[in-house]
């Protein structure tokens, strides 16, 4: 099953942090033997600010172990759908899908985060 990563667990690998490179490592490592990890466009820009040649920061990602993908756009947009059928009001000052639950990690229930 593949694993998303965040963009924050790439930049404490790369930037080797102080007190997350251990922790993100170690999501790595075992993430990587249950099966591929993966980002989308948006978490490759998210952590690309600090590097000025694309071919440096896409060869650094891959180091890591990580392939670039695109995540699947229909079905989280019908979860959400879905979603409005069941109490969430749309337009709502509070229309965002709860965090509080796991309701946000239901369009990608075939993937890790």
């Amino acid at each position: 099953m593949p694993t998303i990563l965040d963009s924050n667990v790439i930049l404490d690998i790369l930037h080797e942090d102080a007190i997350w490179f251990s922790w993100s490592a170690r999501q790595i490592r075992m993430r990587s033997e249950a099966g591929k990890l993966i980002v989308n466009a948006i978490i490759f820009a998210e952590a690309s600010l600090r590097y000025a040649s694309f071919g440096e920061y896409k060869r650094l990602v891959g180091s890591v172990g990580v392939e670039l993908e695109d995540i699947p756009w229909r079905r989280p947009f019908w979860r959400g759908r879905r979603k409005t059928s069941t109490g969430f009001q749309v337009g709502a000052a509070n229309a965002y899908l709860p965090i509080s639950s796991s309701a946000h990690m239901r369009p990608f229930e075939d993937m890790r985060f």
